[in-house]
Protein backbone atom coordinates (compact mmCIF):
# COMPACT_ATOMS: atom_id res chain seq x y z
CA UNK A 1 0.00 0.00 0.00
CA UNK A 2 1.22 3.39 -0.84
CA UNK A 3 0.74 6.40 1.77
CA UNK A 4 -0.41 9.73 0.36
CA UNK A 5 2.83 12.12 1.06
CA UNK A 6 2.44 14.67 4.30
CA UNK A 7 5.44 17.04 2.78
CA UNK A 8 6.07 17.74 -1.28
CA UNK A 9 9.61 19.08 -1.96
CA UNK A 10 9.66 20.25 -5.87
CA UNK A 11 13.56 20.97 -6.69
CA UNK A 12 13.44 22.99 -9.96
CA UNK A 13 17.04 21.89 -11.96
CA UNK A 14 18.47 23.04 -15.28
CA UNK A 15 22.07 21.56 -16.39
CA UNK A 16 22.84 20.41 -12.95
CA UNK A 17 23.50 16.83 -13.19
CA UNK A 18 26.54 16.79 -11.10
CA UNK A 19 24.62 17.52 -7.93
CA UNK A 20 21.39 15.60 -8.34
CA UNK A 21 21.84 12.40 -7.09
CA UNK A 22 23.99 13.88 -3.76
CA UNK A 23 21.08 16.16 -3.02
CA UNK A 24 18.03 13.81 -3.56
CA UNK A 25 20.24 11.45 -1.04
CA UNK A 26 20.98 14.07 1.68
CA UNK A 27 17.15 15.49 1.58
CA UNK A 28 15.55 12.36 1.54
CA UNK A 29 17.60 10.96 4.86
CA UNK A 30 16.36 14.67 6.15
CA UNK A 31 12.97 14.06 5.44
CA UNK A 32 13.16 10.20 6.53
CA UNK A 33 13.92 12.12 10.57
CA UNK A 34 11.01 14.77 10.00
CA UNK A 35 8.08 13.72 7.85
CA UNK A 36 8.32 10.25 6.88
CA UNK A 37 5.72 10.33 4.22
CA UNK A 38 7.19 12.64 1.69
CA UNK A 39 7.89 12.69 -2.08
CA UNK A 40 10.64 14.83 -3.72
CA UNK A 41 9.28 16.34 -6.70
CA UNK A 42 12.16 16.98 -9.60
CA UNK A 43 11.41 19.11 -12.30
CA UNK A 44 14.04 18.91 -15.54
CA UNK A 45 13.53 22.59 -17.40
CA UNK A 46 14.62 21.08 -20.94
CA UNK A 47 18.59 20.24 -19.49
CA UNK A 48 20.62 18.72 -22.45
CA UNK A 49 23.87 17.76 -19.87
CA UNK A 50 22.42 14.05 -19.54
CA UNK A 51 19.95 14.66 -16.99
CA UNK A 52 17.19 12.76 -18.26
CA UNK A 53 19.92 9.72 -18.58
CA UNK A 54 20.52 9.87 -14.87
CA UNK A 55 19.03 6.48 -13.23
CA UNK A 56 15.47 8.10 -12.52
CA UNK A 57 13.75 4.72 -11.69
CA UNK A 58 16.75 3.58 -9.29
CA UNK A 59 15.92 7.33 -7.86
CA UNK A 60 12.05 6.88 -7.38
CA UNK A 61 12.60 3.79 -4.83
CA UNK A 62 15.65 5.18 -3.66
CA UNK A 63 14.56 8.54 -2.41
CA UNK A 64 10.63 8.67 -3.17
CA UNK A 65 11.72 10.89 -6.24
CA UNK A 66 9.35 11.76 -9.04
CA UNK A 67 10.98 13.18 -12.45
CA UNK A 68 8.99 15.81 -14.66
CA UNK A 69 10.70 16.81 -17.39
CA UNK A 70 10.24 19.50 -19.99
CA UNK A 71 10.86 20.01 -23.68
CA UNK A 72 12.30 22.98 -23.48
CA UNK A 73 13.59 25.29 -21.40
CA UNK A 74 11.11 27.25 -19.97
CA UNK A 75 12.64 29.78 -16.84
CA UNK A 76 12.82 28.59 -13.54
CA UNK A 77 9.12 30.22 -12.66
CA UNK A 78 7.38 27.56 -15.21
CA UNK A 79 9.75 25.10 -13.71
CA UNK A 80 8.53 25.64 -10.28
CA UNK A 81 4.92 26.05 -10.80
CA UNK A 82 4.74 22.98 -13.06
CA UNK A 83 6.18 21.17 -10.10
CA UNK A 84 3.94 22.61 -7.01
CA UNK A 85 1.11 21.70 -9.28
CA UNK A 86 2.42 18.06 -9.48
CA UNK A 87 2.57 17.72 -5.71
CA UNK A 88 1.05 15.96 -3.99
CA UNK A 89 1.40 16.78 -0.06
CA UNK A 90 -0.69 19.26 1.85
CA UNK A 91 2.20 20.74 2.66
CA UNK A 92 4.47 21.84 -0.38
CA UNK A 93 7.87 23.46 -0.29
CA UNK A 94 10.28 24.28 -3.02
CA UNK A 95 13.97 25.33 -2.99
CA UNK A 96 17.03 25.00 -5.28
CA UNK A 97 18.55 21.23 -6.50
CA UNK A 98 21.72 22.44 -4.87
CA UNK A 99 20.38 22.87 -1.36
CA UNK A 100 21.91 25.96 -0.61
CA UNK A 101 19.23 26.45 2.38
CA UNK A 102 20.46 24.38 5.10
CA UNK A 103 17.59 21.27 6.10
CA UNK A 104 17.68 22.47 9.42
CA UNK A 105 15.79 25.61 7.86
CA UNK A 106 13.70 23.61 5.82
CA UNK A 107 12.26 21.35 9.23
CA UNK A 108 11.67 24.79 10.60
CA UNK A 109 9.40 26.20 8.45
CA UNK A 110 7.45 23.12 7.92
CA UNK A 111 6.96 22.63 11.42
CA UNK A 112 5.83 26.49 10.99
CA UNK A 113 3.54 25.68 8.62
CA UNK A 114 2.18 22.29 10.00
CA UNK A 115 0.53 24.65 12.74
CA UNK A 116 -1.89 25.59 10.60
CA UNK A 117 -2.67 29.43 10.90
CA UNK A 118 -0.63 30.53 8.52
CA UNK A 119 -0.95 29.65 4.72
CA UNK A 120 2.43 30.32 3.52
CA UNK A 121 6.23 30.37 5.35
CA UNK A 122 8.78 32.24 3.23
CA UNK A 123 12.45 31.92 4.63
CA UNK A 124 14.08 35.12 5.03
CA UNK A 125 18.26 36.02 4.71
CA UNK A 126 18.02 38.96 5.79
CA UNK A 127 16.31 38.27 9.50
CA UNK A 128 17.93 39.22 12.47
CA UNK A 129 18.87 35.52 12.99
CA UNK A 130 19.44 33.84 9.62
CA UNK A 131 23.05 32.80 9.00
CA UNK A 132 24.68 32.76 6.03
CA UNK A 133 28.24 30.87 5.02
CA UNK A 134 30.33 32.38 1.95
CA UNK A 135 29.33 35.52 -0.05
CA UNK A 136 29.05 35.91 -3.75
CA UNK A 137 30.42 38.44 -6.08
CA UNK A 138 30.16 41.95 -5.27
CA UNK A 139 28.03 43.10 -8.67
CA UNK A 140 25.82 39.80 -7.93
CA UNK A 141 24.78 41.57 -4.34
CA UNK A 142 24.70 45.46 -5.94
CA UNK A 143 22.19 43.92 -8.62
CA UNK A 144 20.20 42.00 -5.72
CA UNK A 145 19.66 44.85 -3.66
CA UNK A 146 18.64 46.36 -6.53
CA UNK A 147 15.94 44.20 -7.23
CA UNK A 148 14.87 43.31 -3.77
CA UNK A 149 14.49 47.53 -3.54
CA UNK A 150 12.51 47.54 -6.71
CA UNK A 151 10.11 45.02 -5.82
CA UNK A 152 9.34 46.67 -2.56
CA UNK A 153 8.78 50.28 -4.53
CA UNK A 154 6.55 48.08 -7.32
CA UNK A 155 4.90 44.91 -5.82
CA UNK A 156 5.58 43.46 -2.42
CA UNK A 157 6.17 45.12 1.00
CA UNK A 158 7.23 44.33 4.02
CA UNK A 159 9.55 41.60 2.67
CA UNK A 160 13.26 42.15 2.08
CA UNK A 161 13.93 39.02 0.55
CA UNK A 162 11.44 37.74 -2.08
CA UNK A 163 14.14 35.41 -3.94
CA UNK A 164 14.82 33.18 -1.15
CA UNK A 165 14.73 30.03 -2.27
CA UNK A 166 12.63 28.28 0.50
CA UNK A 167 9.38 28.89 0.17
CA UNK A 168 6.32 26.47 1.27
CA UNK A 169 2.30 26.14 1.14
CA UNK A 170 -0.35 24.35 2.25
CA UNK A 171 -1.94 22.44 -0.71
CA UNK A 172 -5.13 24.94 -0.47
CA UNK A 173 -3.24 28.15 -0.61
CA UNK A 174 -1.51 26.69 -4.10
CA UNK A 175 -4.68 25.67 -5.12
CA UNK A 176 -6.01 29.49 -4.83
CA UNK A 177 -2.68 31.10 -6.27
CA UNK A 178 -1.27 28.90 -9.04
CA UNK A 179 -4.40 29.49 -11.36
CA UNK A 180 -3.72 33.44 -10.97
CA UNK A 181 0.36 33.17 -11.87
CA UNK A 182 2.07 32.84 -15.34
CA UNK A 183 5.54 34.51 -15.03
CA UNK A 184 7.90 32.30 -15.96
CA UNK A 185 11.27 34.50 -14.97
CA UNK A 186 13.00 34.82 -11.44
CA UNK A 187 10.42 37.05 -10.86
CA UNK A 188 7.84 34.38 -10.03
CA UNK A 189 8.76 34.36 -6.38
CA UNK A 190 7.23 38.15 -6.24
CA UNK A 191 4.50 36.93 -7.96
CA UNK A 192 3.51 34.01 -6.19
CA UNK A 193 3.44 36.31 -2.85
CA UNK A 194 2.04 39.17 -4.68
CA UNK A 195 -1.05 37.05 -5.38
CA UNK A 196 -1.53 35.27 -2.11
CA UNK A 197 -1.22 38.63 -0.74
CA UNK A 198 -4.10 40.50 -2.73
CA UNK A 199 -6.34 37.50 -1.76
CA UNK A 200 -5.86 37.62 1.47
CA UNK A 201 -4.02 34.42 2.65
CA UNK A 202 -1.43 34.57 6.19
CA UNK A 203 1.99 34.24 5.89
CA UNK A 204 5.21 34.35 8.04
CA UNK A 205 8.38 34.89 6.93
CA UNK A 206 11.51 32.49 8.88
CA UNK A 207 14.96 33.11 9.35
CA UNK A 208 17.35 30.52 7.59
CA UNK A 209 20.84 29.25 7.91
CA UNK A 210 22.19 29.11 3.70
CA UNK A 211 25.60 29.00 1.61
CA UNK A 212 26.12 31.73 -0.57
CA UNK A 213 28.13 29.90 -3.24
CA UNK A 214 26.41 31.58 -6.57
CA UNK A 215 28.62 32.07 -9.47
CA UNK A 216 29.11 35.12 -11.11
CA UNK A 217 27.56 35.67 -14.63
CA UNK A 218 28.64 38.32 -16.86
CA UNK A 219 27.72 41.80 -16.07
CA UNK A 220 25.72 42.58 -18.96
CA UNK A 221 23.86 39.20 -18.34
CA UNK A 222 22.93 40.38 -14.68
CA UNK A 223 21.62 43.70 -15.80
CA UNK A 224 19.69 42.06 -18.34
CA UNK A 225 18.29 39.98 -15.43
CA UNK A 226 17.62 42.77 -13.61
CA UNK A 227 15.75 44.64 -16.10
CA UNK A 228 13.77 41.82 -17.21
CA UNK A 229 12.54 40.76 -13.51
CA UNK A 230 11.84 44.24 -12.62
CA UNK A 231 9.60 44.59 -15.87
CA UNK A 232 7.57 41.35 -14.89
CA UNK A 233 6.86 42.85 -11.33
CA UNK A 234 5.89 46.10 -12.64
CA UNK A 235 3.26 43.93 -14.71
CA UNK A 236 1.85 42.18 -11.62
CA UNK A 237 -0.11 45.69 -10.60
CA UNK A 238 -1.54 45.43 -14.31
CA UNK A 239 -3.30 42.46 -13.72
CA UNK A 240 -4.76 43.42 -10.03
CA UNK A 241 -8.76 43.37 -11.55
CA UNK A 242 -7.90 39.44 -11.83
CA UNK A 243 -7.25 38.87 -8.38
CA UNK A 244 -10.28 41.19 -7.45
CA UNK A 245 -12.34 39.10 -9.95
CA UNK A 246 -10.97 35.64 -8.02
CA UNK A 247 -11.98 37.31 -4.78
CA UNK A 248 -15.51 38.24 -5.78
CA UNK A 249 -16.49 34.73 -7.49
CA UNK A 250 -15.17 32.90 -4.02
CA UNK A 251 -17.47 35.52 -1.92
Amino acid sequence: MTLEPGVSVVLPCYNEMAVIEESLSRLSVYLEGVAPHYEIVVVDDGSDDGTPDLPWLDFMENYRAVYLRSARNEGKGGAVRRGLRAAAGPLVFFTDIDLPVELESLGRCLDRLAQGDVSIVLGNRRLKDSRKVGASFRCRRIVSRLFNWGVRVLAVRGCADTQCCLKGFTSDALAQILPLTELNSFAFDVELIYVARRIGLAEVQCPVQWRDARGHPPHLTLIKILVTNLLDVARLRKRSYAYRSHLEQDS
